[in-house]
């Protein structure tokens, strides 16, 4: 004897059933064209079965993707804040499950960092975890130079220095810093940066005399750890440099932005980059040069009240080139001191009087030439 799945009726041949799954189906009730659910096998009109990729499923294994709206298989779908359901195209093309917490997140809202994705709340605590900081991060200012220099910024020229470097062991650098050498004391600090990859890290210095630069073990150890964990400088990492204005007359800063822009081939040679989205170079009336334009991302950006950051320099790994480039910038500073009222005449010199000039400049201050040979 056998019984239909469906009505129930008692059937002595089996001629009179289809068979479905194992299901015994009466010929009447299979008018109906019912079929077995791919997942939970259970049987099911098919009017009102969902068909996903040659199959069918029925109601309780379906449900509505919350990205796409599309129908999609619960067993293939993924939780999205306990509530909604994301489709396994969606979630491949707009989410992510964060390495740390586990919970599903859109690209958009998470972050990337040393080759892993994270939420929000658990990428700020890696970050901490690490010692840096996020983008936004600003502390009190500390002017620093040596004992035996001026102490008032008005005297002395203190720059603060951005330098942008990565590397596949960008926790270990980090760690290292962090416990060998005090690298949060008011001095430097860590910090994030959008225009970096999830491998990168931006180390910050407090304003600084060119004499403490060069003289005080800070920058000196900071590119030991560098070599140490074979961090490098890629063409995506920048070397920027922030003047004190405090130093700087409105004349200063006008020859620094016409000289920057006007003869930029020189300064992407020694700087060590071409200028690109993140260093463009602009081109002003007479009497617009020292004025702030409408992007920060300028090889002169006069956005900041406190600072003229130049932002030409390409990241170096090398410290011998990075201290010809710290000169570089003083020099810089120095020619638009001494030639500030001198505008109008300057504004006619060639390519090779300008090299000449700024290169006796760079000598006088500094005993050398420039090198041009260092990366």
């Amino acid at each position: 004897m056998y019984i239909c799945e469906i009505c129930g009726k008692e059937f002595e041949n089996l001629e009179d059933l289809e068979i479905l799954n194992g299901y015994y189906i009466c010929n009447e009730c299979n008018e109906d064209e019912y079929v077995c659910c791919g997942d939970c096998n259970s049987l099911v009109k098919q009017e009102d079965a969902y068909y996903i990729d040659g199959d069918y499923y029925c109601d309780e294994c379906t449900i509505c993707c919350y990205c796409c709206e599309e129908i999609a298989r619960v067993s293939n779908c993924y939780c999205y804040h306990n509530n909604y359901s994301i489709c396994e195209s969606c979630y491949d093309e707009c989410y992510f499950t964060c390495d740390r917490c586990g919970e599903i997140e859109r690209y958009e809202d998470g972050n990337r960092f040393d080759d892993n994705y994270y939420c929000e709340y658990c990428y700020n605590n890696v970050l901490e975890d690490c010692g840096i900081h996020n983008y936004g991060y600003k502390p009190c200012c500390n002017f620093l130079h040596e004992e035996n220099e001026a102490t008032l910024r008005k005297n002395n020229l203190h720059i603060g220095i951005e330098l942008e470097i990565q590397g596949s062991d960008l926790i270990g650098f980090c760690n290292e810093i962090n416990s060998e050498y005090d690298f949060d004391d008011g001095n430097f600090y860590l910090k994030t940066d959008g225009s970096l990859l999830d491998n990168g890290v931006e180390i910050v210095s407090q304003p600084m005399t060119y004499k403490y630069i060069t003289e005080n073990k800070d920058w000196k150890f900071c590119y030991k750890q560098i070599h140490n964990y074979d961090m490098s400088d890629t063409s995506g990492c920048g070397l920027h440099f922030h003047l004190d204005r405090e130093y700087l007359t409105g004349k200063d800063i006008k020859m620094i932005d016409y000289i920057v822009n006007t003869f930029s081939d020189f300064f992407e040679t020694v700087g060590g980059r071409k200028y690109d989205y993140y260093c463009q170079k602009r081109d002003k009336r007479i009497d617009d040069w020292g004025m702030a334009t409408d992007s920060r991302y300028s090889a002169v950006n006069l956005n900041n009240s406190n600072t003229v950051e130049l932002r030409f320099c390409k990241s170096t790994y090398n410290y011998n080139t990075f201290i010809q480039r710290v000169k570089m910038i003083f020099a810089i500073v120095e020619f638009a001191k001494r030639y500030k009222n001198k505008f109008k005449d300057i504004i006619n010199w060639h390519y090779d009087c300008f090299c000449e000039k700024f290169n006796k400049v760079y000598k006088e201050k500094f005993g050398v030439d420039i090198d041009f040979s260092l990366d």
